[in-house]
């Protein structure tokens, strides 16, 4: 029990920074040119700088499993989403683009909301090695967003161009990212450590991701419009699947396979 409100109090502090964000959209105190420029100075700066400290921290070239992982995994999500949305489309005649509705049900958010919640849960001791995995997860799943995804939202008679697809794929959290690996490959061969300057920068920036995401990510739900001109069928369809059908798939997985780095574990749920 005490564990359970420990963790319910995390995620509810977490949520209220969310809500901040909310309402300070609503009411106009923070404008839509603002919250797309936070925005940006998470996606340029923040969250590079977060990821790049967490991989060069965690990375180590003799345990390779621990890419190895989250690689495996989005290629379960995106099936465990993607099979059952392309059978409901097909039996219940969805009036949504099957390609919208297949990316909508298989790709999973990677960043907004399992960062600032990891990280809540964790001790601090561990929360590095949340940003770590959480980051193994950015690799994987950005290359797979902007090529396969892209394919999917334009539909079959709108082939996208590669040139812009691949811009997208290299952007700045993807790059921080594999540069912290990169780094700590060549760094460590020659047995050199960040500076302390370096590390002190790099753990304030980190320090400022989670609450800049909640904030931004409450903005943006801010801004949603009705949705309700949508299939409503279609809607449900996919909630179901990504909110309750692959979450707990996953859940029965770890609870009956209880091998693996606990911490691995919490960001996978």
């Amino acid at each position: 029990m005490d564990s359970f409100l420990a963790t319910l109090g995390a995620v509810i502090s977490v949520f209220a920074i969310g809500a901040c964000g909310f309402w300070a959209r609503r009411s106009g105190t923070l404008s839509h040119q603002g919250l797309s420029e936070l925005a940006r100075l998470l996606i340029d700066f923040l969250l590079p700088a977060s990821l790049f400290h967490s991989m060069f921290s965690q990375f180590d070239p003799h345990h390779l499993e621990e890419i190895a992982q989250p690689a495996v995994t989005q290629v379960v999500l995106l099936l465990a989403g993607g099979i059952p949305m392309a059978i409901c489309w097909r039996v219940l005649q969805l009036r949504v683009p099957r390609g919208t509705a297949l990316a909508l049900a298989s790709f999973q958010n990677n960043v907004y909301l399992p960062l600032p919640i990891a990280v809540a849960l964790v001790p601090p001791s561990e929360s590095l090695k949340a940003q770590f995995y959480v980051g193994c997860f950015v690799l994987f799943f950005t290359p797979t967003l902007w090529s396969f995804g892209v394919m999917l939202l334009a539909g079959p008679h709108k082939s996208p161009q590669p040139k812009p697809t691949w811009k997208l794929a290299l952007n700045p959290p993807f790059l921080g990212a594999l540069s912290g690996i990169v780094a700590k490959l060549i760094m460590g061969h020659w047995g050199l450590a960040l500076p302390q300057p370096v590390t002190h920068f790099l753990t304030l920036m980190g320090n400022g991701t989670v609450p800049i995401a909640m904030v931004v990510l409450g903005g943006l739900l801010a801004e949603v419009r009705s949705v309700w001109d949508v299939d409503a069928r279609a809607i449900w369809t996919i909630v179901w699947i990504k909110l309750v059908f692959v979450p707990l798939c996953i859940l029965l997985f770890l609870m009956a396979y209880r091998h693996g780095d606990p911490v691995f574990r919490l960001v996978l749920m």
